[in-house]
């Protein structure tokens, strides 16, 4: 499931944690037999209308046309009794004062002529447990009646409301999802663009309901300074709609957090107040970016600072640049490679070690399957082990001078990036510049003085 988001002065698609697992479970099309009901995790309240076009068109792409006269519903209010039974049967124009079994029989024939999906938003915390209970078997009597399709319901739950279903996807973190280097020849002010819109979905963990707020002043192409003065106040102006009970217990998190995780304080009060975040691609809870940088700024726990930078490295932007940076170190090493000639110079005493242990099947973290086509064990092959600044320096078969200092660039990005440290539009122009260098490198480029 896509989500075409407006951040900064860029628009781009977005995805979600409980995307895929959503999208599977509609391709079941539950609404062309049994029914069935799930709930989907959302960020607020004034995310619902973009969520439930979303959803509307994926229900629609997953019939695929299949059933005639498929409809979508959603259901804010509980006419009649207040109860889900009395809001399904007004979405349909049926009377909920008929008698229930009738009403089933008049529900299930409406639904067997138009299925239809309804998007319901529960009633308030208090009585979600009732709610629960009354959807589940207002589902089954409906599963039993004689004419199908029965109903379909996706419950959108919003933060702090206990879970209608057994089911849940989470929707209530999104993340942009379109390459930063699209095109090796982007302009600035389009890859600047790209970049603050990156950026701003980091410092909101992804929530489409801060999203809004997180909009900075115009900033002219490559005034990282004034981004950073941007996120840091807006961050103070979110911290001081905390209140003192939940500053409190964000210290106490914090200054807790070398503590085994059942021992952790206040994790789940923190996570339901969306303090707390699973980034992309993670399974353990960190605080989310914008609490961090606030504590950085003000009162961080002793001993806590290196946590907190952490929390504040944005870390799609890091993995999509040190690929990059990867991607262009295969590209050199193998230029080098095809050129070089025996004998050749002897490697760091670093890689003849590691090289030596690999040969003998002792080499931790190096491991290629038995059938690999060519492991690298041969007698010139200690280089491979080599890290890549020593490799560049060691194996010195470049023309110009010009091309080595681009490598050793290279090297020490690719380093800092892999060290974890602070990501920023340093890094993103020093990766775009060195793409568009070393991609047009040649074994002319390489060849031995």
């Amino acid at each position: 499931m896509i989500c075409h988001v407006r951040l900064g002065n860029h628009s781009g698609d977005w995805t979600f944690a409980g995307s895929t697992a959503l999208r599977q479970w509609l391709e079941l099309c539950p609404w062309q037999d049994r029914g069935g009901f799930c709930s989907i995790r959302i960020p607020g309240p004034t995310s619902v209308a973009a969520l439930q076009q979303l959803l509307r068109h994926s229900v629609f792409a997953a019939d695929g046309g299949q059933s005639d006269r498929l409809r979508f519903r959603l259901i804010e209010a509980f006419p009649g009794d207040g109860t889900l039974r009395a809001a399904v049967a007004d979405a349909l124009d049926v009377s909920p004062e008929l008698p229930r079994r009738e009403l089933r029989r008049e529900l299930a024939d409406r639904l067997r002529h138009a299925p239809t999906v309804f998007a319901v938003l529960p009633r308030d915390q208090n009585h979600a447990g009732a709610f629960w209970q009354e959807a589940r078997t207002f589902v089954d009597e409906m599963s039993k009646t004689s004419e199908q399709p029965a109903v379909t319901l996706i419950f959108l739950e919003t933060p702090g409301l206990t879970s209608i279903s057994e089911t849940v996807f989470d929707l209530s973190i999104g993340w942009p999802i379109e390459p930063l280097f699209q095109h090796t020849r982007e302009t600035e002010s389009r890859l600047w663009n790209s970049y603050v819109h990156n950026r701003l979905a980091w410092e909101c963990a992804g929530n489409l309901e801060r999203a809004p707020k997180w909009h900075p002043p115009s900033l002219s192409p490559g005034n990282d300074e004034g981004l950073e003065e941007f996120l840091n106040l807006v961050a103070d102006r979110e911290a001081a709609e905390l209140g003192e009970t939940l500053h409190a217990q964000l210290l106490s998190h914090v200054s807790g957090l070398l503590k085994k995780a059942s021992e952790r304080a206040f994790e789940t009060e923190l996570f339901d107040a969306g303090l707390l975040w699973r980034p992309p691609g993670t399974r353990t809870l960190r605080l989310i970016p914008w609490v961090a940088r606030h504590l950085l700024e003000h009162d961080a726990p002793a001993g806590m600072r290196w946590y907190l930078r952490g929390c504040l490295v944005c870390e799609p932007l890091a993995s999509e640049i040190l690929s990059a940076c990867l991607d262009l170190e295969v590209r050199v090493r193998a230029l080098i490679g095809s050129i070089v000639r025996p004998p050749l110079p002897v490697a760091p005493p670093v890689a003849e070690r590691v090289h030596a242990a690999f040969r003998q099947g002792d080499a931790p973290g190096v491991y290629y399957p038995k059938a690999h086509p060519s492991p690298p064990s041969g007698d010139g092959d200690a280089w491979v082990f080599a890290p890549f600044g020593d490799f560049v320096r060691g194996l010195d078969y470049w023309r110009s001078r010009d091309a080595g200092r681009r490598l050793e660039r290279l090297a020490r990005l690719r380093n800092a990036l892999a060290h974890g440290h602070y990501v920023c539009w340093a890094h993103v122009t020093d990766a775009a510049s060195l793409i568009r260098e070393i991609e047009s490198f040649s074994d002319r480029d390489f060849a031995p003085a």
